[in-house]
């Protein structure tokens, strides 16, 4: 059974973002290109989610409009201390994630 669990808060968000209030928002899980509430981050951006428990889960992007070689880097953590640190630091791992 797959359980769908949206974001309760948002942790921490760079400038550059922008409409990221949008996740916070339920709606249909169907991605398409119409989506008017869409995120948009630019440059080195950061955007940190709290779904307020610990699960087992994954993460759906989509991304159009995009020009030149761009690198997306997702963390997980089970705490904000972990999810900010380096890999090492704080005891911070990927093995789990």
């Amino acid at each position: 059974m797959k359980n769908y669990l949206f974001p309760k808060r948002i942790s921490a968000v760079s400038e550059s973002v922008q409409g990221a209030e949008a996740l916070l928002k339920e709606k249909t899980l169907q991605i398409g290109f119409a989506d008017e509430d869409a995120v948009s981050m630019n440059g080195k951006s950061y955007l940190i989610l709290d779904f307020e428990k610990e699960l087992v889960g994954g993460a759906r992007i989509l991304t159009y409009a995009a020009r030149g070689n761009r690198r997306v880097r997702l963390r997980f953590g089970e705490s904000l201390s972990e999810c900010c640190a380096e890999l090492g630091e704080d005891n911070a791992t990927n093995d789990h994630s």
